[in-house]
């Protein structure tokens, strides 16, 4: 089973299989995008910073000792580097584990200012004449 693949369970009696989750094409580009802007001295391996920011840029709330995980559990050489393909299997995993919901709430509370629960017409407006 590849890295971050998850293989559905047989459901009730009807033997069907729910099939493996795996990135889109657009999720692996964006991957190898935000591995390659912030590997900033081009070696094809990020250091602890630029894993941190890299991960940060993927949409990611990372806190020092997750970075410092990773880069233990996947640092082998003791180069205090990973390599790309560590950084995907690591993304792979991280990005099929979001949770859609969850997502769209943390959008939505960029917008509840107020923290009402609500985002009403007058503040879309609001929003719209701001941005114009």
């Amino acid at each position: 089973m590849s890295a971050g693949a998850v293989v559905g369970r047989v459901e009730g009696g009807g033997g069907r299989r729910r099939k493996r989750r795996e990135l889109t094409e657009e999720q692996k580009q964006e991957i190898g995008e935000a591995f390659a802007l912030f590997d900033s001295d081009k070696d094809q391996a990020l250091d602890y910073h630029e894993l941190k920011v890299a991960i940060r840029a993927l949409g990611f709330d990372v806190k020092k000792a997750d970075v410092q995980k990773i880069m233990n559990d996947f640092d082998k050489d003791d180069s205090g580097k990973i390599s790309l393909a560590d950084f995907t299997e690591i993304m792979t995993d991280w990005v099929l584990k979001r949770d859609p919901r969850e997502e769209i709430l943390k959008a939505f509370q960029l917008f509840d200012e107020d923290k009402t629960g609500i985002y009403n017409i007058h503040s879309v407006r609001s929003d719209i004449c701001l941005n114009l």
